[in-house]
Parts: structure tokens; sequence; C-alpha cells
């Protein structure tokens, strides 16, 4: 039997082909697009809080290369486009048109996960 890291029961679907996965080498999260190997996911970092729909996910990410800057990041999953970082203000603006609340990316990963 292989064992493969990352794989099996510590991905949770998210919206389109986009999943996050929990890492258990190092408990960290990343939200990752399917048949995408990057490193650092999606955001080039990992996810601290994030909230989601079928449209947009927005995530507090701490990124990998330490000059890029830490913060909130959208990614428009039809468009496959990442913006950020992102202010507060818009953060909430965003979270309040889409109809989103972010948590700790551990609960959501939980209540995601105990759904299925």
């Amino acid at each position: 039997m292989l064992w493969v890291p990352g794989c099996g029961s510590n991905r949770i679907p998210i919206a389109g082909s986009y999943y996050l996965e929990k890492f258990p080498e190092n408990g960290l999260f990343y939200l990752r697009k399917r048949g995408d190997d990057s490193v650092g996911g999606v955001f080039d970092g990992h996810v601290l809080q994030i909230g989601a729909n079928e449209c947009v996910v927005v995530a507090y990410v701490r990124r990998l290369y330490r000059g890029d800057p830490d913060g909130w990041y959208v990614l428009q999953v039809p468009r496959a486009k990442v913006f950020g970082p992102l202010s507060a203000s818009e953060v909430q603006t965003i979270c309040r048109v889409h109809d989103i609340t972010c948590e700790p990316v551990e609960r959501f990963y939980e209540e995601k996960k105990s759904l299925r």
C-alpha cells in the first residue's frame, strides 16, 4: 500500500474544481485546484481564515514568500482570478454582497468535513 501525503480525507471540496487541503505533516491548510500541484496552492500560502460560496472564496492568507504581503485575498471561482491583498472594508463588502461569513479555517474544515 502506497501512502501519499495530502490525499484522501484531508481534502474537502469548496467550489468548482477547488478544494481545501489539510497537510498532516504541518497541520496547515491550502486552497488548491484539481490538477495544480504548486506548493502554496491558489493563494501561494496557507489559509488562516476562510469563507466561500460557489462563486467566491475569501481567505486570510499567510504567504509562503515573506516578501509577499499576508492578508485577505479573493478567488473569483468562475474566472479563476485571485485578487488581493484587500482592505478590511473591501473584504466586508465582498462578504456582504456574496452572503459569505469568514471563520477560522480549522472550524470551516471540520464543519464541511462532517457534512460529507
